[in-house]
């Protein structure tokens, strides 16, 4: 993954953790790195501490009295730990006290990951390295994106790109994106609602992509007309997941417009006994 934002604060972080590889820390024993949700926070914590020779240790069970014991024990191939607190804005007023005694008896290095820097305690904000990882730009999603496949059409991969906010965000988009798809310039074609509007596109005879009617109702009459199956379950997970994944509902529905079946015929309406 290409890291988005300034080398000098990577290089403080790497810093940072190779002075306590070489037995003589500096500075301070912890670190927090913030940025918005997605942006690669968690993997950075686990792949700087890793390239350095410590292995990451995961701090969760914040119920027991000390839930950093198992990050002060040697690992069994003899590496030393660096102790992560991961979604640190779920932490309450006593986690944090927790956190803050065990960084000060400097004991290991610690990374915090967490998405608002003010969160921090101030005491703890004050007395850490702060690292902030910058939201990507659409042209390194693209470049990102391109580099996991050759498959799937680049205008595609320039949508994904253009409508994701951050790494996580693109990646899930390309994961719901059936081989070969294509994006086509977004248009409306006009006069066609309904059930002719479905029928245009399962017959092939749609020329936009920005539907009017409500994804349900196609999804329900390609299954009635014997779409692929494996067409319709994709479809219906992608509609599971649109509240998940920003950019995910104009994917989910330019994904709809390819659907292709035998027969055009609309859903019997059923009777209410």
């Amino acid at each position: 993954m290409e890291w988005i934002g300034s080398r000098t604060k990577y290089s403080a972080l790497s810093s940072w953790l190779q002075s306590w590889a070489d037995g003589s820390p500096t500075l301070t024993s912890s670190v927090v790195i913030h940025g918005d949700a997605g942006v690669g926070k968690t993997t950075l914590a686990s792949a700087f501490s890793k390239a350095e020779g410590f292995e990451p240790e995961w701090i969760e069970d914040f119920t027991s009295k000390n839930p950093f014991s198992k990050a002060t024990t040697i690992s069994l191939d003899g590496s030393r730990k660096v102790a992560i607190v991961d979604d640190a804005e779920t932490l309450g007023k006593k986690e944090w006290k927790l956190v803050s005694d065990f960084i000060q008896l400097e004991l290991i290095p610690v990374l915090i990951v967490i998405d608002n820097f003010k969160s921090v305690p101030f005491q703890l904000r004050k007395n850490c390295l702060s690292v902030e990882l910058d939201t990507p730009s659409p042209s390194q999603l693209l470049r990102f994106l391109k580099s996991k496949t050759t498959e799937i059409d680049e205008n595609h991969l320039r949508h994904i790109a253009d409508v994701s906010p951050s790494w996580r965000s693109a990646w899930n988009n390309f994961l719901t994106s059936p081989v070969g798809f294509r994006c086509e310039e977004e248009t409306r074609q006009k006069n066609l609602i309904g059930v002719d509007e479905n029928k245009a596109i399962l017959s092939g005879n749609w020329t936009g992509n920005e539907m009017k009617n409500n994804p349900t109702g196609l999804i329900k009459m390609a299954e009635y007309n014997h779409a692929k199956t494996e067409d319709i379950i994709t479809a219906i997970q992608m509609q599971s997941e649109i509240w998940n994944h920003a950019g995910l509902s104009q994917i989910f529905k330019d994904y709809l417009s390819t659907l292709r079946t035998m027969h055009c015929e609309p859903v019997p309406f059923r009777k209410r006994w």
